[in-house]
């Protein structure tokens, strides 16, 4: 727990995209794996910071922090904590994976997908991210996507139609 709480402060003391921060970002990735690292990471409000990292910093980031961010993205977005988390409006998280998800690296696609997913278990998100357009851009992505994010994507707006909020235990 303490290696956690060290780690989540030393990326957000970190300024700018240094060895160090890209570091702690992988170590924080793997242990968000596990249950109890993860909810020390939402309590910590990890979502948040990284919502603002991809939001403000996106052209300054190594293709290693965008991947390792947004895995460890879907990793918290799994558990309902996280799930509240990214309801937060300031977080702008759809916002964030909105730019994201025509991303040219596979990975970062396939973990803004997964994120996508799991958060549209969420009506509140479902109902912003139809205001933000996300159907049109993601049926124009599936027109243009190879057969893997095409069938990615169907589940991603099958679940974004979805009438009632999902009761997904964590």
């Amino acid at each position: 727990a303490d290696l956690v709480e060290t780690l989540v402060k030393i990326l957000k003391g970190e300024q700018g995209d240094t060895h160090l921060r890209q570091n702690a970002l992988g170590a924080l990735q793997k242990f968000s794996l596990r249950r109890k690292p993860q909810t020390i990471m939402i309590q910590l409000d990890l979502i948040k910071w990284i919502s603002a990292v991809l939001r403000n910093e996106a052209d300054q980031l190594t293709d290693y922090s965008i991947e390792y961010a947004t895995a460890l993205l879907m990793n918290l977005s799994l558990r309902d904590a996280g799930k509240d988390k990214c309801e937060e409006p300031d977080i702008q998280l759809l916002n964030v994976l909105n730019d994201l998800v025509e991303h040219e690296n596979l990975q970062v696609r396939t973990y803004v997908n997964g994120t996508l997913y799991s958060i549209f278990t969420r009506k509140k998100l479902r109902e912003e991210a139809k205001e933000l357009g996300m159907p049109e851009v993601l049926q124009y992505l599936m027109n243009q996507s190879d057969e893997q994010f095409q069938r990615q994507i169907q589940y991603i707006l099958e679940q974004l139609n979805t009438q009632d909020d999902l009761n997904q235990e964590e």
